[in-house]
């Protein structure tokens, strides 16, 4: 994905988006996410309660 479609994912979440770290993180409804880009077709998603 690039830094457009990223910075649009993390706003329709509701999230922050760091476009030098081009990661996806914040708080929603109790829970911390943090969401990286590790390859072309593989995302890493961290949810912390």
């Amino acid at each position: 994905m690039n830094k457009l479609d990223l910075q649009a994912l993390a706003d329709e979440l509701g999230l922050q988006f760091d476009e030098t770290s081009t990661v996806i993180f914040g708080q929603k409804d109790g829970y911390t996410f943090y969401i990286e880009q590790m390859n072309q077709k593989i995302n890493t998603v961290f949810v912390v309660r």
